[in-house]
């Protein structure tokens, strides 16, 4: 009887997360490649072989909401024919859970890693390694000015007479292959151009019904490939997923090699805690994933615990909304875009941008947006056609790094309009241009922030600087005002790192025992409830702001730069163990030892007492 309540219980759960249009129990759709029974899907004995079955199961039947629980297996969309234009197309109120061994009885017994479920458009097998290892002809690449046309004139010739406006291709004054040429060879020239490529299935799934709710959870997406073929066969974007007119949640998902774009889908669109990795092609740079159209500005784009690696494009193309606790890494064009650059909010927190961008490139840094606030951020070796991390028309910073990164004309940040900063570091932010600023903008109010080792720092109109340590700022003039600040070393731990390279993620940039910075921010400053470093540590210790990203001292009781038996014999006076409203001790000092940052003073934090106790 209890499992059985167990299991009822963990049902209803799930389908509450869908929507409020999700409040009843689902009926449960099972599907397995090993089934054998009747094949209706009613059972694990007799699901459904195919899923599309259980799809076609929903649309006609309804009585939804439904969750379909898939088995572990690749499944494809062609049902066995091999036609390309097949997707899954699921509809109504509907969600999609992969991960099963094919004989749970409840959803929290699956395992979509050992079960892995993969819906793929490889309808050939055959597209490993990377299809864009295997492309050889300059036909499929944008090759720019100064170089020769396409090197097949087989394929350059069906361009050209395919496409009448692209005979500029071969007759270029400038030389070159261009963008819009590559484009049309992929798809006139596949075999030369993605030759694994040219039977994949154009979208692996299409949720095309309007008013849907649709949640994907547990399942891998690869092979899709939503490019032109033989130069009549367009397909929507969205390699994996294209969606209209629908809202879809995408969660334990995992997008791979999907071209051109992975998701191409409206608001609103949920991602999380899923991986997008090598999605996109050198001939169609466009974003992994995305949530915009031509008309909306919303807000109602969310990314949350997610991993954008190794795109050809950028990571995500939103047309404003939320981005939370996520990695961003080495995608070729850059990490988040917007559809419309000047409209949209976005607000980014607890998240990594690292090497997005690709010099050479018209990259778009690792934020290229609009109205946009950033927290507890770290922008590492970005490089953007603009800002080398953001471009954006107005810019909040609060308790974030920027460091190493490189841009055209402006290192780290071209705010356009407006810009504040507070308690954040900039460092090693450079220019390709032979001058140019770390932040540029037409307004700027600074404050306990750190700015070094990249050229001049600030370039506006009218700024307001206070409270910061500012490598060679300039004299206080009309609508420039200067108060508080210095221009000393700021005495990193260390701003090299293992590597012995300034600008990259490896360098410590938390401040040294005697660091001019320490407890030199702003004595009126006061936090926000629970705002806390880029470490996590409170914000505030030792009865003063320090200046820059990290605050010093944790552990350190009695504030003399050190954690010794001294701290700890305070450690037990402080300790209140949990308290239920998050109250530090009044004691003073006591948030020196708020290691978990929980509001409060427990067992929990004294493992992190001990890891910084300095012995006599």
């Amino acid at each position: 009887m209890f499992d059985q309540i167990h299991c009822a219980l963990a049902i209803l759960a799930i389908t509450l997360l869908i929507g409020p249009a999700s409040a009843q129990p689902a009926r449960i759709i099972y599907v397995s490649k090993s089934a054998n029974g009747r094949n209706d899907g009613m059972s694990w004995l007799d699901a459904y072989v195919d899923l599309q079955d259980a799809l076609d199961n929903v649309a006609l039947n309804g009585s939804c909401p439904c969750d379909i629980w898939i088995a572990e297996g690749t499944y494809k969309p062609d049902r066995g024919t091999g036609d390309v234009r097949l997707a899954f197309e699921p509809a109504g109120d509907v969600s999609l859970y992969g991960g099963f061994g094919g004989f749970e009885e409840c959803p929290d017994q699956r395992g979509p890693q050992a079960h892995l479920v993969v819906l793929s458009g490889d309808l050939a097998g055959d597209d490993f390694p990377d299809p864009d290892a295997l492309v050889t002809s300059n036909c499929c690449t944008n090759r720019g000015p100064g170089h020769l046309g396409c090197d097949n004139p087989t394929c350059a010739a069906a361009v050209v007479a395919d496409i009448p406006d692209y005979a500029r291709c071969v007759s270029n004054p400038r030389g070159g292959w261009l963008q819009y040429c590559s484009v049309a060879a992929a798809g006139i020239c596949c075999d030369i151009c993605r030759p694994t490529r040219c039977d994949n299935s154009g979208n692996v799934v299409r949720v095309t019904q309007a008013g849907s709710n649709v949640l994907f959870d547990g399942l891998t997406f690869t092979g899709g490939e939503a490019t032109q073929r033989d130069g009549n066969t367009n397909f929507p974007y969205g390699g994996a997923v294209s969606v209209t007119a629908s809202s879809v949640i995408f969660r334990d998902c995992v997008f791979y090699q999907n071209a051109f774009s992975a998701v191409e889908a409206p608001p609103p669109v949920r991602y999380i805690h899923s991986k997008f990795v090598a999605n996109g092609s050198q001939i169609q740079p466009w974003a992994a994933a995305s949530c915009a159209d031509s008309e909306s500005y919303s807000q109602e784009c969310t990314i949350y615990q997610c991993t954008f690696a190794d795109n050809k494009g950028s990571a995500a193309n939103l047309g404003g909304g939320t981005v939370t606790n996520s990695t961003f890494v080495r995608n070729a064009i850059g990490g988040i875009t917007t559809y419309n650059a000047f409209n949209g909010v976005f607000h980014f927190s607890n998240c990594q941008f690292l090497n997005n961008g690709t010099p050479g490139q018209n990259s778009f840094a690792a934020i290229s947006a609009n109205e946009t606030s950033i927290d507890h951020c770290q922008f590492v070796g970005n490089f953007g056609a603009g800002g080398g991390a953001v471009t954006a028309k107005n810019v909040a910073v609060t308790n974030s790094l920027f460091n190493g990164n490189l841009g055209l004309s402006v290192g780290a940040i071209d705010a356009q309009s407006d810009f504040r900063a507070y308690n954040s570091t900039f460092l090693n932010n450079s220019v390709r241009a032979a001058f140019g600023p770390c932040v540029q903008s037409d307004s700027m109010e600074i404050c306990n922030s750190i700015f070094r080792d990249g050229g001049y720092e600030l370039g506006g109109h009218c700024m307001i600087v206070e409270y910061s340590n500012i490598q060679g700022l300039p004299d206080p003039q009309p609508c420039f005002y200067s108060f508080f600040n210095i221009d000393v070393d700021p005495d990193f731990v260390d701003p090299l790192g293992a590597d012995g390279i300034a600008g990259t993620n490896d360098d410590d940039l938390r401040l040294s025992v005697g660091s001019p910075c320490i407890n030199a921010g702003d004595p009126k400053f006061t936090p926000t409830f629970g705002e806390t470093d880029l470490d996590g540590h409170p914000r505030i210790l030792c009865g003063r702001t320090d200046i820059g990203a990290y605050e010093f001292g944790i552990g350190d009781f009695d504030c003399n730069q050190s954690v010794n038996i001294a701290d700890f014999a305070n450690w037990a006076t402080c300790a209140s163990g949990p308290l239920p409203d998050g109250r530090i001790s009044e004691m003073p000092n006591c948030a020196a030892f708020d290691f978990d940052v929980d509001g409060d003073v427990d067992l929990k934090d004294f493992s992190g007492l001990q890891q910084v106790f300095v012995a006599p």
